[in-house]
């Protein structure tokens, strides 16, 4: 009985220590995987590329000469993402890990409606005309153009009454124009970045290689071929909500199953299906 005691409270302690070291021994060999991001066709470099690594969760992005650098591991799976560009994802070995590598993005057109075109003359005819519309006016419409007209009076006032004051005190109104310093055009630039990486982030948590996996059941090379026939544009996956996304995902599936079977050949169309 106390030999059997002694059995399980060894096997409880190996299952709770080998994951731990395993994980950290996972985590000390993580190494930099550094290139270049450019378009496949014309070679030239790619700026503000979004790279995300499936297994760590961390993401980086490509300077505006396209190089990059990342943590990774043998294994990992990366994500390379950009506004005009189809993803693509990539897998770490370690002959890549040996060398600067350079990664080829596909450009991307997106599919628009249709657009009717009216013909209104020249652009003061249209304007004249636009001048001239009239639009029914609401109780709402109307209390809001009141109060409106009433502070911008009052505003005018005090406004005037203030220019007095100054003049009689004999003080000079001075313009001021802003000037940016370079540490606050950078700051802004940064800012924009990382609301792009905010985007990229939202839609990777609604749409992305696993969930797609998990409720289409395709792998491998079928599942990146499918994503790329999905060509959801960035915008339509920001503002749609998870399930509508995995509706359109299963509805995309169909299509693409039936154009497999009748022996439609994908890598000939450059996946610019829509």
């Amino acid at each position: 009985m106390k030999l059997r005691l002694k059995i399980s409270t060894t096997l409880c302690l190996l299952a709770i220590l080998i994951p731990v070291y395993t994980q950290s021994r996972h985590k000390e060999s993580l190494q930099d995987l550094k290139g270049q991001i450019i378009e496949e066709k014309t070679l030239e470099f790619i700026p503000l590329v979004h790279i995300y690594n499936e297994r760590t969760r961390k993401t980086s992005v490509s300077d505006t000469a396209g190089n990059f650098a990342i943590k990774v591991n043998d294994g990992d799976t990366l994500v390379f993402s950009a506004i005009g560009f189809y993803f693509k994802v990539v897998y770490v070995t370690d002959s890549l890990l040996k060398e600067t590598v350079f990664i080829e993005l596909i450009p991307r057109r997106y599919e628009i409606s249709e657009a009717r075109v009216y013909a209104l003359g020249s652009y003061e005819q249209f304007k004249q005309k636009v001048l001239a519309l009239k639009l029914p006016e609401t109780r709402a419409g109307k209390l809001r153009k009141y109060l409106h007209d009433l502070s911008r009076k009052e505003g005018k006032e005090i406004k005037y009454q203030q220019e007095m004051d100054k003049l009689a005190e004999g003080r000079a109104v001075l313009m001021s124009v802003p000037i940016l310093t370079p540490e606050e055009i950078a700051m802004i630039k940064l800012k924009k970045i990382i609301e792009k990486e905010k985007i990229q982030n939202i839609i990777y948590e609604k749409y992305n290689r696993k969930i797609v996996a998990d409720v289409t059941g395709l792998k491998g090379e079928e599942l990146t071929e499918f994503m790329v026939f999905c060509n959801f544009s960035e915008e339509y996956l920001f503002e749609t909500n998870q399930y509508d996304i995995m509706v359109r995902v299963l509805e995309k599936l169909e299509i693409y199953k039936k154009l497999k079977d009748s022996g439609f050949n994908f890598i000939s169309q450059k996946y610019r299906y829509s």
